[in-house]
C-alpha cells in the first residue's frame, strides 16, 4: 500500500500522464481507505478544472462554502505536518 506522500505524488502525476493498471489499482485502494488523500484528489481535480477553464474567479458558482474551504485548508495543513 502507498504512503500518503506517494499517493499525492501519483494523484498529480495522473493529471498529466497515464498510470499503469497496477498503480491505478493501488492508488484507488489507498484512496478508499484514506479520506485525506481522497479529499486531496478532489481538490486537485477542482483546481485543475478551474485553471483549465479559467473559472477560478467563479469559485462561488461552484457551491463551495467558506466553511468548507477553511476546513479543507485545515486538513491539508494537518496532513502536511503528519508527513
Amino acid at each position: 500500500m502507498y504512503t500518503c506522500k506517494k499517493a499525492t505524488q501519483l494523484i498529480e502525476k495522473e493529471a498529466t500522464e497515464n498510470l499503469s493498471i497496477l498503480t491505478k489499482i493501488r492508488l484507488k485502494m489507498h484512496l478508499m481507505m484514506c479520506k485525506a488523500c481522497a479529499a486531496y484528489k478532489k481538490q486537485s481535480q477542482l483546481l485543475s478544472f478551474w485553471i483549465k477553464n479559467k473559472k477560478a474567479s467563479n469559485v462561488e458558482q461552484m457551491g463551495l462554502s467558506e466553511d468548507f474551504k477553511k476546513e479543507m485548508i485545515k486538513k491539508m495543513k494537518k496532513k502536511q505536518m503528519d508527513m
